[in-house]
């Protein structure tokens, strides 16, 4: 029952295809027992290097290229995007460190999704994250006024108040920079008039440190 998914580039994360499977046949047959006839096979001779042992030291096969290294940049978008991922995964979850040990995210070394794990581990260490990701819903999607619609990374619904929590994987900072301010203040927006009377709370989870920075509205 382990999960997996793939790291896709463009926005966002690839998971397989909701589309149906398809499955090609060639319209050639082959004849049945009756159409075959008797056809003359003729001799070949083996090429030597066929029969040649190969040799215990030089492989027979040397590729013509070098891997090259991740770039710094390019990773760091994709490993920010899976840590993104596996926190939503997380949610609404009984046992979210249960369900950490089953989600592996395709295209990583095994080094750097322990890695990854362990970053994830740390925030299931503080008590009040885990019990806001059991009680939260992921990536909820609501229209504005105007009919576009947002995706909230983590929202938090009681009579009472309404909780949104935007996950980053950056280095955490002093305070919440201001395009992401901006965010959290359009989501607290449309949140509240969906919930009307209803305090409203956003913040951004650092997920490097497993710290919350709040927007004071």
């Amino acid at each position: 029952d382990a999960e997996a998914f793939p790291i896709c580039d463009g926005e966002g994360i690839g998971f397989s295809s909701t589309k149906p499977a398809r499955r090609y046949q060639s319209a050639q047959t082959l004849p049945s027992a009756s159409e075959e006839t008797d056809t003359e096979i003729p001799d070949y001779a083996l090429p030597d290097w066929l029969e040649t042992p190969a040799s215990p030291t030089k492989p027979l096969f040397m590729p013509n290229f070098t891997p090259t290294p991740k770039p710094v940049n390019e990773y760091a978008r994709i490993r920010g995007i899976a840590l993104h991922s596996m926190m939503q995964r997380l949610c609404a979850q009984e046992d979210p460190l249960e369900k950490l040990c089953k989600i592996t995210p395709e295209g990583f070394s095994e080094a750097e999704i322990a890695e990854m794990r362990g970053i994830i581990q740390n925030c299931l260490d503080a008590p009040e994250i885990v019990e806001l990701l059991k009680k939260s819903e992921a990536e909820l999607e609501v229209a504005a006024a105007d009919g576009t619609l947002r995706r909230l990374d983590c929202v938090t619904i009681t009579p009472e108040c309404i909780t949104i929590v935007d996950f980053k994987s950056g280095p955490p900072e002093t305070t919440i920079p201001k395009s992401y301010a901006e965010q959290l203040q359009d989501y607290s927006a449309i949140m509240a008039e969906i919930f009307p009377n209803r305090d409203i709370h956003a913040g951004i989870l650092w997920l490097e440190t497993a710290s919350f920075s709040w927007l004071h509205s």
